[in-house]
């Protein structure tokens, strides 16, 4: 999100459109700004020219790494990452939006993946027959909120296109605005090939901009927006935060050497979806992104299963797992599954607006270490619900280097955090 939205807009507004879709087989948050297609195979029943069965699924993570055929799936996702092609399709909207939008989008994927993930992205205007039909789908309200396969503008495209059936991933670009005003974007991550970018959306807040500042914005934030839902074709969730009042865990006042039942804290926790907002996956701008260990681990599957590369996410048992600056800096992290789900209701610490629709269930937890060459800063505390992340806070020692313990409860379960030199130890402890 461009900065010069903050003013006339606020960050109620970036978490509707930083284009972001609910975790796979859950309802769509209010608040939220889109939702993933979900469905068991391609249906192009809408439109009689959609007649192609392109390959669907050429990043999405096999449910067992050695499940059959996940070697080749692995393999295809790896030529994918590595110089892949995205072609964005677009249907009406103003060339120099939709060029400026390939030019940024494969540098910021370059940028929020530390370089594990290079595309190579091009533009192309949707042909007659694909406008004709994407049309139809509009129908008399003129407005878009796909959920089948034939009604994403990129599957139509895909299509009526057949110079697209040579791309790993098709974007749809376009000036329609969405039947849902909170919706920016959509991405068909049951099927990992097509996903749809509604810049319509934003012709209320960009109206509110001086004129000057409309046609900027709008390209940054077209890139910001084909960037999140591209990346949720990877099977990227969203990176939310958890709020304690205005602040998160280490802002409250929690530190390393103090025992925290976690229950009781999330109960008065608010769990903003979209609220990282240096992530892709959450609120993040083109021009404030950072790269997330969270996000390239899940990235990581396919080089486990090709190149038999160890996992980052390095499991939490009762013999204390010792993270340090190397660990650190190589994206490792502690994870401990949850006996008892956290379940989170989805809404945002900005406008209090809670959501209707169902929580999100986290059944892991897990602990990434802080440490500098000449300082232990302590732990970063993350949920995990599949690929789906929030940011609990970091917690630090009183005194920076000190060496203290914390026991973090949830029901029955403990798992204790402490500091030593310049190491973070986790390890699970007897139940209560």
């Amino acid at each position: 999100m461009s900065p010069n939205l903050a003013p006339s807009i606020g960050r109620s507004w970036g978490v509707r459109i930083a284009a972001c879709t609910a975790a796979a087989g859950m309802a769509l948050a209010a608040g939220g700004c889109d939702r993933l297609g979900q469905r068991p195979g391609p249906d192009f029943s809408a439109s009689p020219e959609a007649s192609f069965d392109p390959s669907y699924g050429v990043c999405l993570e096999p449910a067992k790494p050695d499940a059959p055929n996940a070697a080749a799936e692995a393999r295809r996702c790896l030529t994918a990452i590595h110089g892949g092609s995205v072609v964005l399709v677009s249907f009406g909207v103003q060339p120099e939006v939709a060029g400026a939008d390939a030019e940024a989008l494969s540098g910021l994927i370059d940028t929020y993946t530390g370089g594990k993930v290079r595309l190579n992205v091009r533009t192309v205007p949707a042909s007659q027959a694909a406008t004709d039909a994407y049309r139809r789908v509009l129908g008399p309200r003129n407005c878009t909120d796909p959920i089948k396969a034939a009604e994403y503008a990129a599957s139509i495209a895909d299509a009526a296109m057949p110079e697209l059936h040579g791309d790993s991933f098709v974007i749809g670009l376009s000036s329609a605005k969405p039947c849902n005003p909170q919706n920016a974007g959509r991405a068909d991550q049951a099927g990992g090939r097509h996903a749809d970018v509604f810049l319509g959306a934003l012709d209320g807040p960009l109206a509110k901009l001086p004129q000057q500042d409309r046609l900027p914005t709008l390209k940054r934030t077209a890139t910001d927006l084909s960037a999140h839902e591209l990346m949720h074709l990877f099977g990227l969730g969203h990176a939310g935060e958890i709020w304690l009042g205005s602040t998160d865990l280490g802002g409250a006042g929690y530190r390393l050497g103090q025992n925290i039942d976690l229950k009781a804290l999330l109960s008065k926790a608010v769990y903003d979806e979209y609220g990282d907002v240096a992530n892709v996956m959450g609120q993040g701008r083109a021009d404030f992104i950072q790269p997330s260990e969270f996000d390239d681990a899940f990235l990581d599957w396919p080089n486990e299963i090709v190149n038999k590369a160890k996992s980052p996410m390095l499991a939490v048992g009762r013999t204390e797992l010792a993270l340090g600056h190397s660990d650190q800096a190589a994206g490792r992290f502690a994870v401990a599954s949850l006996q008892q789900p956290v379940r989170l209701q989805r809404g945002s610490a900005i406008s209090g607006q809670e959501a209707a629709q169902s929580d999100v269930a986290f059944t892991q937890i897990a602990f990434s270490p802080r440490i500098s060459e000449t300082t232990n800063y302590g732990v970063e505390i993350v949920l995990l619900s599949g690929k789906t992340i929030a940011h609990l806070g970091t917690l630090t020692p009183e005194n920076l280097g000190d060496s203290v313990t914390s026991v973090l409860t949830y029901g029955k379960q403990r798992l204790e955090v402490r500091t030593q030199g310049q190491q973070v130890l986790v390890r699970e402890l007897p139940a209560a």
